[in-house]
């Protein structure tokens, strides 16, 4: 026997709304947050500590000529 197809309609409550975020959800967003920002400063440290001289340009020459990377790449 063929079975039937069932209606696409979609099967959301219609007379529900969204409210917002509670006090508890916007709370937790935003200690989110700033465990994200926390955690992203850490590593801008980390690398500034890392590249080591910085030029005016604002490049690390020495730490990229030292490993063997060219300080201009010419485009082929």
């Amino acid at each position: 026997m063929k079975e039937t197809q069932k209606s696409a309609n979609s099967t959301t409550a219609i007379d529900k709304t969204f409210e917002g975020f509670t006090d508890e959800e916007r709370v937790a967003m935003k200690e989110r947050v700033q465990e994200l920002n926390a955690a992203d400063a850490r590593i801008v440290a980390t690398q500034r500590l890392a590249a080591g001289p910085i030029e005016a340009s604002g490049t690390s020459v020495a730490r990229s000529s030292a490993r063997g990377y060219p300080s201009r790449v010419r485009a082929v």
